[in-house]
């Protein structure tokens, strides 16, 4: 039931912290601080698919955090995933990042019609391929805000 956690820390924050040490040669834990939001989106996209297919893993006998926590509850955990990550984003960026602060929410402004279909979409297995173009593109934009304010930030 913790696939979610599972995908998130590894292709969110193992894999950034992992580049992370490539490139310097050293271990800055921060890195994972700054690695949240990313770990975050990215769980959202393994939530959204097991929030579709809950009747499907039922029958398969799967406990998925969805099973557990039930449906309504697991679009809510998906839905405000991503008002989370935007938050921290900019909370990050505020921190340390301030010159660069101001580009993530153009970026986030620009990304408003993804945002608006996530909150306001019903996630069922005949509403997948909906919630997929809305949440995929939705997941880099976010990230790319994110980037596009640090690299504006170090300048």
């Amino acid at each position: 039931p913790f696939g979610e956690l599972a995908a998130g820390f590894t292709m969110g924050g193992v894999i950034t912290f992992a580049a992370y040490y490539s490139m310097t040669a050293s271990l800055d834990w921060v890195v994972l601080l700054y690695a949240l939001p990313p770990i975050i989106t990215i769980g959202c996209i393994l939530l959204l698919n097991n929030v579709c297919d809950i009747e499907k893993d039922i029958e398969a006998g799967r406990r998925t955090m969805p099973i557990l926590i039930g449906r309504k509850k697991a679009t809510l955990l998906l839905k405000g995933g991503y008002v989370v990550a935007a938050v921290i984003i900019e909370a990050i960026l505020i921190i340390s990042f301030p010159k660069g602060c101001w580009v993530f929410p153009i970026v986030a402004l620009l990304s408003l019609k993804k945002f608006k279909a996530v909150m306001t979409m019903e996630f069922r297995a005949e509403t997948r391929m909906a919630g997929m173009k809305a949440v995929l593109p939705l997941t880099p934009l976010l990230n790319f805000g994110y980037v596009l304010s640090v690299f504006v930030a170090s300048f």
